[in-house]
């Protein structure tokens, strides 16, 4: 998730101590994220939440890009309600929880959840490489993957921790030479760090998430194999 959106969800939650929250988490067109406080319409907001139908039209209909469903629990820990999971597919869009009793977060996403992989434009934390190598995982291999936080700090930060979570989330480092499908790609940047991420699809293209551009699949020329840095194989946790 955008980290700075999961800050300012954990103070409105804290702003309202004694009901469970909600809101829509959602970003535009030029890639910039925000959330809805929407009205918990709820009898009881204490232990449950009922969120405002008419916030997600008028996203909708402002062309905003709406990346999922999130909300409090002020007195139970992060695990979510079958009530919770049930709006969560209701809706078919993917539910986050923040415990103010646990302080841990926890997200779901529906089965009913359906990821475009193209056209897609860049948002930190909801719509950039690493979340495209994400759903191309969850949805192809069924896996589930630990929800990174991040936002464009990283072009400053120059830190690693996402590449070196891919060993715990069931990657192997193999050696650089044939490339198989579905072996996710480490491009070197000149500008930025960490490295460009891509999934190699077959006959010689990658699908990837640019930083100035819609998520595509790109042909994977000598330009690209220049850059390529590293090559992971995904074999599942535990390997």
């Amino acid at each position: 998730m955008n980290t700075k959106i999961k800050n300012r969800i954990i103070d409105h939650s804290k702003s309202k101590p004694d009901e469970e929250v909600c809101g829509y988490i959602y970003y535009d067109m030029n890639g910039e994220p925000d959330f809805t406080l929407s009205e918990n319409l709820a009898p009881d907001k204490k232990n449950n939440f009922i969120i405002d139908s008419s916030d997600y039209i008028n996203l909708k209909s402002s062309n905003k890009i709406i990346y999922g469903i999130y909300h409090s629990h002020p007195f139970t820990d992060e695990r979510f309600s079958d009530s919770d999971i049930e709006t969560s597919e209701e809706m078919e869009l993917p539910i986050f929880t923040y415990s103010l009793l646990s302080n841990k977060w926890n997200f779901y996403f529906p089965k009913s959840y359906k990821p475009n992989f193209t056209e897609q434009v860049f948002c930190w934390g909801f719509s950039d490489c690493l979340e495209l190598v994400k759903n191309y995982f969850e949805t192809n291999k069924n896996a589930k993957f630990f929800d990174y936080d991040r936002d464009e700090s990283f072009l400053e930060s120059n830190t690693s921790a996402i590449i070196d979570g891919f060993e715990n989330e069931g990657f192997v480092k193999v050696p650089l030479g044939m490339i198989k499908k579905d072996n996710v790609l480490l491009f070197n940047s000149n500008k930025y760090y960490p490295h460009h991420l891509g999934i190699f699809i077959g006959n010689s293209r990658i699908l990837h998430q640019p930083l100035d551009g819609l998520s595509r699949i790109t042909q994977l020329n000598d330009n690209w194999m220049k850059k390529l840095s590293i090559i992971l194989e995904y074999r599942g946790k535990g390997v």
